[in-house]
């Protein structure tokens, strides 16, 4: 199905000043059903969300959803300000992002859906566990866990890699290692470290972000794929498993497909769940 339907970029500016970017895909065929902020994984920026008519934001579209796509600070359309770490993007980026995208699609911000990838769902339940930003309607959280306590012999050398090659150079040279789009920056890798080689996931000031989690109520769904090391499914179920909400799983391969941490969303293979999404934000 083509639609015809244009994105629209945007530039708001957060409450420290720095300049981010937005991108809204609107509904196909008039009103929306409703209104989602997607949030994008670490190493990359949200184009992958956008695949023109065969992508997710396109199934979204096609199902009466209006997207919203941001980039976090230092990544797409949103380059630019001091290196973050893990709390500018809760305490500003999704503040002044929810906030944006209710005003221009005239809803209350306890309207709008959220789907964060990864990052994004770790950023989103922190911001809407802490009151950064107000509790969303609707939670999808894709392949969404966190690293903490970590003790699998890969995991760690993951960890200690990040660790390392940060404190050399500054950030995490993804770009250059062919790993991703976008380098994570000194302070958020540090905070990385930090939680992984800990016992808490926490803000840098010590609130324990896991331990709020458990105040959020919204209805949630998990989605994740079934070959994806970084947060295999038992985990995203687990993670999820900590919030106050009722929940639903979305499981994401089979019949010769196996999506991994991003083919989750690039992959056109994946707009049944796509689909299974679209339904779960729009339902009344």
């Amino acid at each position: 199905m083509r639609l015809a339907s244009a994105t629209e970029e945007v530039s708001i500016v957060a409450a420290d000043g720095v300049r981010l970017g937005l991108v809204r895909r609107p509904a196909a065929g008039g009103s929306p059903r409703a209104v989602c902020l997607l949030t994008h994984a670490m190493m990359a920026s949200s184009r992958y969300f956008e695949r023109g008519d065969d992508g997710f934001t396109a199934a979204l579209a096609a199902a009466g959803v209006e997207s919203w796509r941001l980039d976090f600070r230092g990544c797409g359309a949103s380059r630019g300000g001091p290196a973050a770490g893990f709390d500018d993007y809760v305490r500003l980026d999704l503040a002044a992002a929810v906030a944006e995208v209710a005003r221009r699609a005239g809803v209350a911000p306890g309207q709008l859906g959220y789907l964060g990838h990864s990052l994004g769902g770790l950023v989103g339940v922190a911001g809407f566990a802490t009151g950064a930003a107000p509790t969303p309607r609707r939670l999808v959280l894709a392949a969404t866990q966190v690293w903490v306590g970590v003790r699998r012999l890969r995991d760690r050398a993951v960890v200690a890699t990040w660790d390392l090659v940060s404190r050399l150079v500054g950030r995490v040279p993804a770009r250059a290692l062919r790993i991703g789009s976008e380098d994570p920056p000194g302070p958020y890798a540090r905070d990385f470290v930090r939680w992984a080689r800990g016992p808490r996931w926490d803000s840098a000031a010590g609130v324990d972000y896991r331990a709020a989690a458990g105040g959020l109520t919204v209805p949630t769904l998990v989605l994740a794929g079934t070959t994806d090391w970084m947060c295999p499914p038992a985990e995203a179920a687990r993670f999820a498993a900590a919030l106050g909400g009722p929940q639903g799983t979305v499981l994401v391969g089979g019949a010769g497909f196996s999506p991994d941490h991003f083919t989750l969303f690039s992959d056109p293979r994946a707009v049944a769940a796509w689909r299974r999404v679209a339904g779960f934000l729009a339902e009344a």
